[in-house]
């Protein structure tokens, strides 16, 4: 406990503490959050950290890459294509936001047509920045990609998920439970 009271500790090393005291006491993240006083929120995107590779804890360990920008790597299932963007972000200095762009763009096997036949042309629609504000704003506080689909009158919301703990964490911010 005394060692996640030190203020230098990195990104990293505060989730493998973070990791450490939950093994060893069996407490909730809930406890464990209000003990070192921080939200139960903080302390799993903190824990999450430990998902992604390790080359890319080193870059955060090494202090070439903030955690913030790490969490939008998390929003590629794809290892490979996570690295990719993890080496993208540190060559390029990209802001966390704009890491989050990339982290959520489509990649190009995404967006080539399967079949030979192109497309139907669709007039272009005005973009509708109020919702693209929305969308963003969503997308930044559930850590995940997020899409808007609709216009003023009516939509859908589209939210990504990658395993059934990243499920239940969105579960647990959007219906506001200590889980």
């Amino acid at each position: 406990m005394e060692n996640l009271q030190r203020t230098d500790l990195n990104p990293i090393e505060e989730a493998l503490a973070y990791k450490m005291l939950l093994e060893q006491s069996g407490a909730t993240q809930e406890t464990v959050a209000q003990e070192v006083g921080k939200s139960r929120v903080g302390l799993t995107n903190t824990l999450r950290l430990l998902q992604l590779p390790a080359k890319i804890q080193d870059y955060i360990t090494q202090g070439q890459m903030s955690a913030g920008h790490a969490r939008a790597l998390l929003m590629v299932a794809d290892t490979e294509r996570q690295m990719a963007l993890a080496k993208k972000i540190i060559s390029l200095r990209l802001s966390v936001r704009e890491s989050e762009r990339l982290a959520t763009a489509p990649t190009p096997a995404q967006s080539t047509p399967s079949s030979a036949t192109p497309p139907t042309p669709r007039p272009a629609a005005m973009p509708n920045y109020e919702l693209m504000a929305v969308e963003d704003r969503i997308r930044q506080k559930l850590m995940t990609k997020v899409h808007i689909q609709g216009g003023n009158n009516a939509g859908r919301i589209v939210i990504h998920y990658h395993s059934l703990d990243d499920l239940n964490r969105l579960y647990a911010l959007i219906c506001n439970t200590d889980s």
